[in-house]
């Protein structure tokens, strides 16, 4: 049968002309116009301009730090000036009923375990843990998927670095073991897993969350986002997260044009620091070593420590200040008096890691003494620094330029203020786009402005409000 087959077929092929070869370069050519077309459509899918969102997504799990709480709805994560407590735990805090009705799936469980432990209460890392717990004890939920570059997504797709942690033992014996025992406080047995499936879900929670972050892009809580966890690291990354209360915005920072996600980086950790330091945080926190150009030895390094000491010293500094001294106005003094010495007797390069905290420090304690005046020179100083550091078109960027405009604004320099606010638009119009509430924020602000400089002497005070 196989050889009356193919005389059958020769004779056919003859008959209309065709050869071996030319069905086989027939052939050929149109499996390579086949693989260009495809490789044409991939291309097309992962091609942004600057500015271009490139997913937004909404947490499986997050929870409201201590930073926000007091300020911001545990639910929507926007600041509301008439903050209403669940009556029940007397803890979390709502903006209205309906937030309260859409928070409680998340919530019901915990009420109850605030309720069990009062008045002790647990702190944010074990209550997004026990979320975590609760959500996944419902089987389902691990398989529950998000579409992501035309891909389904899940709980169970995550990297959670388990053999890793398993020898990193103060992760594994302090971090792990306290979530883990306080989580069998906390909960009922029904939500907890065997402690294998505890630490692997430990695991895809501490190297896949997000740092959610206020518009002034300050931390406020942390979330897990299924899709924008496919994301790879870059300490010179081409996109950003950007967040709208607890939904996440992913913008493109300069043009991408690439074949895969794996084209698309974002940035793990602060980049604003030495190489060396960088590399120690990748490795400690998400056990791999970064590969990209600006850790490669043949760039030089920007941000330079002449002192880790002395770095370490600023950065106590700085945790004095967020956790007790705002409102001391004698411990505010007394640690920008510090500063200052330090910046005038260290002899600190400009790109110096310790003399960049410290002018972030001196700034904070300036704006707690509302001495205006006096933190325009420290934030004009980490302008060309966060530029190179983070990038044209950071977030990070975009809100140092607009709190200089504020600045210059508050003190009535308006000539500098408007040239301020119009670099920070141009920087926030890629960096959150022109529909976000920063933007909008700023436009309102820079009209403000406009009117004053138009109309001397008749312009209403404005609001500072600057990190």
């Amino acid at each position: 049968g196989g050889e009356q087959g193919a005389c059958s077929t020769n004779a056919n092929a003859s008959q209309v002309g065709l050869t071996f070869d030319n069905v086989l370069g027939g052939a050929r050519e149109y499996l390579r116009y086949l693989l260009r077309a495809s490789f044409a459509i991939a291309v097309e899918m992962l091609t942004y301009k600057a500015g271009d969102e490139i997913l937004s997504s909404t947490p499986f799990v997050y929870v409201l730090g201590k930073e926000g709480r007091g300020l911001m709805c545990d639910y929507c994560f926007l600041e509301s000036p008439s903050l209403k407590r669940c009556s029940a735990c007397r803890y979390v805090s709502f903006c209205n009923k309906q937030c309260q009705k859409l928070a409680w799936p998340d919530h019901k469980v915990e009420c109850a375990g605030l309720r069990k432990v009062s008045p002790n209460v647990p702190d944010s890392s074990v209550r997004y843990f026990c979320r975590l717990l609760v959500k996944l004890s419902n089987k389902n939920a691990w398989s529950e998927a998000e579409e992501v570059f035309g891909k389904q997504r899940c709980f169970t797709d995550l990297v959670s670095h388990v053999d890793s942690i398993k020898i990193d033992h103060p992760r594994y014996f302090k971090e792990f073991k306290r979530l883990w025992e306080t989580s069998k406080i906390f909960l009922d047995d029904k939500y907890l897993p065997e402690p294998e499936v505890g630490l692997e879900i430990y695991g895809k929670m501490i190297i896949n969350s997000y740092c959610i972050c206020s518009d002034e892009h300050t931390p406020i809580g942390t979330g897990l986002y299924i899709g924008p966890s496919i994301l790879d690291h870059s300490c010179s990354p081409n996109a950003h997260a950007v967040y709208e209360g607890h939904k996440l915005h992913l913008r493109a920072a300069k043009d991408i044009n690439c074949s895969n996600v794996d084209g698309i980086r974002v940035s793990y950790i602060d980049v604003m620091a030495p190489r060396k330091v960088r590399q120690e945080e990748l490795r400690s926190q998400y056990y791999f070593e970064c590969k990209c150009v600006k850790c490669s030895d043949t760039v030089p390094d920007y941000v330079t420590e002449k002192s880790r000491a002395l770095t370490a010293s600023v950065k106590e500094k700085m945790k004095k200040i967020d956790m007790q001294a705002m409102q001391n106005t004698a411990i505010l003094q007394q640690i920008h008096h510090w500063t200052e010495e330090l910046l005038e007797t260290e002899q600190l390069s400009e790109t110096d890691y310790a003399r960049i905290h410290a002018l972030d420090l001196q700034a904070k304690c300036c704006l707690a003494l509302e001495d205006y005046r006096g933190a325009l020179p420290p934030y004009l100083a980490r302008e060309s620094i966060y530029r190179e550091c983070y990038g044209p078109h950071s977030p990070v960027y975009g809100v140092l330029l607009y709190s200089i405009a504020k600045l210059f604004h508050v003190t009535v320099q308006l000539t500098e203020a408007m040239e301020y606010f119009e670099k920070a638009e141009a920087v926030l119009a890629v960096s959150h786009g022109r529909s976000h509430s920063l933007y909008k924020h700023l436009k309102f602000s820079y009209d403000h402005c406009k009117r004053e400089v138009e109309n001397p002497g008749k312009g209403k005070g404005i609001t500072l409000k600057l990190q």
